[in-house]
């Protein structure tokens, strides 16, 4: 039960985040208009593609230490942030770009860390090297 309240929190902080996306467009007036039958399935889809990295990264924790916890959440951050400015949110110019795109792999870090901290913490404290026995 835990898991799956785990796995729900961590849809919801992506959905949250797919949300703050759409919200970026123009023809959208309100958080009310998130719940129009179309935008709500767009975002609900978008809300599932962050989901899959975020169950990436703690699949990386599980397995291995915090630093492949921390690498897969820069990893996927840098890749969502290059989609998000390959779909046209970064300016114009080569300086505008880059802090759009430093931006968003911040806010996407940031929205990993968020969205996977209750399965990481559901693993309790451990994730440490179990000490040799000579």
């Amino acid at each position: 039960m835990l898991r799956f309240l785990a796995v729900f929190w961590a849809y919801a902080v992506s959905w949250v985040c797919a949300a703050f996306v759409h919200l970026a467009d123009g023809g959208l007036n309100g958080i009310q208009s998130l719940f129009a039958p179309t935008v709500f399935v767009s975002v609900s889809l978008i809300a599932l593609i962050v989901l899959i990295p975020v169950v990436f990264c703690c699949v990386a924790y599980f397995r291995g230490v915090w630093r492949a916890f921390f690498g897969s959440v820069c990893v996927f951050a840098i890749g969502l942030g290059a989609i998000l400015m390959l779909l046209g949110f970064g300016g114009n110019s080569v300086g505008s770009w880059f802090v759009g795109f430093a931006g968003s792999a911040a806010i996407f870090g940031l929205v990993l860390v968020a969205a996977s901290l209750p399965l990481v913490l559901f693993r309790g404290i451990g994730n440490e090297v179990p000490e040799a026995h000579p």
